[in-house]
């Protein structure tokens, strides 16, 4: 991808957008996802992996 600064502006805005509003929210999602995968084998839906992988919690930079 490439182009003018002028024509990337949407990506960063939507990018700075990710940063300071969807990371805080990743537990919110995390544990909204697990409940649900919790539920649909009552309805007839397998998961698989049982119980579903959990992404890493740690957003600190290593080394």
């Amino acid at each position: 991808m490439g182009g003018a600064l002028v024509t990337m502006q949407p990506y960063a805005v939507a990018a700075l957008r990710g940063l300071r509003v969807e990371i805080p929210r990743m537990a919110e999602y995390q544990d909204y996802a697990v409940g649900l995968a919790a539920r649909l084998p009552h309805v007839g839906i397998s998961v698989l992996p049982q119980p579903p992988h959990k992404p890493q919690r740690c957003w600190r930079r290593c080394c």
